[in-house]
């Protein structure tokens, strides 16, 4: 995969976005009674801070060596690599509840990481839901326009980069939206507190995201 996409500015730069720009992520489309039931779903879980639950009866992920600096997370769903000074775990975090690939703390006593949730036997229909879901439960946040992400083995990608403030701290956020070969909707979230957000680390871990 080529350089992953790279932000510029700082989140004490930033201001609010246009309407017209904020509704390039998250209008509404027209959608049928079984849509708008999986939308209010996708709207309920990703309010809740989780994209959703692994599947059933899957094989817990292993860790596979990958060089000095970085190890690989592989997963039914996806692969990542992450710094071997961070730690994974299943639960919560400051942030949420979701697969968390967990690094140093900083400002406001939030890390550096990488969330993962998901949605599980989903398609072309459910990542738009997904998507249109996340900007609806996320009103807090400053959203840019959704742009398209090459993720190998994906099937479609997206990235909203975005900005928020919690718990009086400026946070970062690079959003992932992946749907996977295996019928999967991951959500992968590269937070840090804005003054921490590390560009050129999150673009080499977002570099070894694979959809399988």
């Amino acid at each position: 995969m080529g350089t992953a996409p790279v932000v510029d500015g700082r989140l004490g730069c930033c201001r609010p976005r246009s309407s017209k720009q904020f509704r390039a992520v998250v209008a509404v489309p027209v959608l049928s009674p079984a849509r708008r039931r999986l939308l209010a779903l996708l709207l309920t879980m990703l309010a809740g801070g989780c994209a959703g639950s692994g599947s059933s009866g899957a094989a817990p992920p292993r860790a596979v060596a990958t060089g000095e600096s970085l190890t690989t997370q592989t997963d039914p769903a996806f692969s990542l690599s992450y710094p071997r000074t961070w730690t994974y775990r299943e639960g919560s975090s400051p942030y949420g509840i979701y697969n968390n690939f967990i690094g140093p703390k900083g400002h406001g006593g939030f890390e550096q990481a990488v969330l993962v949730g998901r949605t599980t036997y989903a398609d072309r229909q459910t990542y738009a839901d997904a998507m249109t879901a996340y900007g609806l439960a996320h009103p807090e946040r400053t959203l840019e326009p959704a742009a398209p992400l090459a993720v190998p083995g994906a099937v479609e990608a997206s990235i909203v980069r975005n900005t928020r403030t919690l718990k009086g701290t400026p946070i970062r956020s690079w959003t992932v939206f992946v749907l996977t070969p295996s019928k999967v909707v991951l959500n992968l979230e590269f937070v840090a507190p804005a003054e921490d957000f590390d560009e050129p680390r999150m673009s080499r871990l977002l570099s070894t995201l694979h959809a399988t």
